[in-house]
């Protein structure tokens, strides 16, 4: 018998049919592992994130146990008001006014920073700030320190100019909503005293001072820190930045 001259291509193409089936069986397998994978690295990933919320909730109700006074809603409200000042104060090249609210560490690493800024003349103005939301992002006591993670969101206009007032980053047109991780410890044993905080005294020549305003007496130049009972910032951390309106 003879073999049809079209045998080989038909057996080729066969082949050729079934290999690009196989290929293409292997690539679907191989993308629905990948999902798969995604899929559970995914879960995992949120199942992880909301143990580390309750664990972090937890500490936050045992604080609020061992501490009757503190008030989560009196805290935050604190922090709004810390936050908006701290970026009055950073414009103004002068953050000695709320050097009280910060432990020492955090102080001398944010006024060098930009004491720097100083000296090359340039000017962070920061227009229009709106505190969105402060939420608990940690809890939790180290050493002898308790300590709470917030996260803040804050919409406002911000951009730097030199010396001669000459733009030279951002726009004051251009908004932002900016998101930071603040860190903020206080002596663990401490307790809230109840009551506006604002003023005390001078632990050198006892004269009555506002803590919102001095960082030291006024009338003897004695450095005065805040009680042990108030909360400072030991970090400041930069989490996002996003344009949403020009």
């Amino acid at each position: 018998h003879r073999i049809s001259p079209l045998a080989p291509s038909f057996i080729t193409l066969w082949y050729y049919t079934i290999s690009r089936l196989d290929l293409l069986f292997f690539l679907s397998f191989w993308r629905f592992s990948i999902l798969i994978a995604l899929t559970i690295e995914e879960k995992e990933a949120a199942k992880q994130a909301w143990k580390e919320q309750k664990r972090a909730e937890d500490a936050l109700e045992s604080l609020k146990k061992a501490d009757s006074n503190f008030t989560w809603d009196a805290f935050t409200k604190d922090i709004e008001k810390l936050f908006i000042q701290m970026q009055e104060c950073w414009e103004a090249g002068d953050i000695s006014p709320i050097q009280h609210r910060f432990t020492a560490d955090a102080w001398n690493r944010f006024n060098t920073q930009l004491q720097n800024k100083n000296v090359l003349g340039e000017v962070t103005h920061v227009w229009n700030i709106h505190v969105l939301w402060v939420g608990l992002a940690d809890c939790g006591s180290k050493l002898n320190l308790d300590y709470i993670t917030v996260q803040i969101k804050a919409d406002y206009n911000v951009w730097t100019t030199d010396r001669d007032g000459k733009c030279i980053m951002g726009s004051p047109n251009t908004r932002h909503r900016m998101t930071f991780l603040w860190t903020l410890e206080r002596d663990k044993n401490a307790k809230t005293v109840p009551g506006p905080q604002d003023t005390h005294h001078c632990p050198n020549c006892g004269a009555e001072l506002d803590l919102n305003a001095f960082a030291e007496c006024p009338y003897c130049h004695a450095a005065v820190e805040k009680p042990a009972q108030d909360w400072v910032i030991s970090s400041i951390q930069g989490v996002s930045q996003k344009t949403i309106s020009k």
